[in-house]
């Protein structure tokens, strides 16, 4: 995937940025994290390490979905090149 990496990030390059909305399931999902973390009995230094966490985990899964997605796109694209070649 390392020949997918380089074109998206020669894209943002390009671009300048590469902006990932937010789907309305994943907002509700990450309001009924915030106040579960709210009401957790731990320090303010913790709370704030999980919220971290949980943010970066978040965007390295949309960042390695969008990949993975991108990637099976030039694949298909590929077989269908070589499809329409071959009639």
């Amino acid at each position: 995937m390392n020949k997918i990496t380089n074109i998206f990030e020669e894209f943002e390059k390009r671009s300048g940025q590469v902006v990932i909305t937010h789907g309305e399931e994943t907002l509700k999902i990450a309001k009924k994290l915030n106040d579960l973390i709210a009401r957790l009995p731990i320090c303010l230094a913790d709370n704030n390490r999980l919220v971290y966490l949980m943010k970066d985990q978040l965007m390295a899964a949309e960042r390695e979905q969008f990949l993975a997605g991108f990637d099976l796109g030039l694949k298909m694209a590929d077989v269908f090149k070589e499809d329409r070649r071959s009639k």
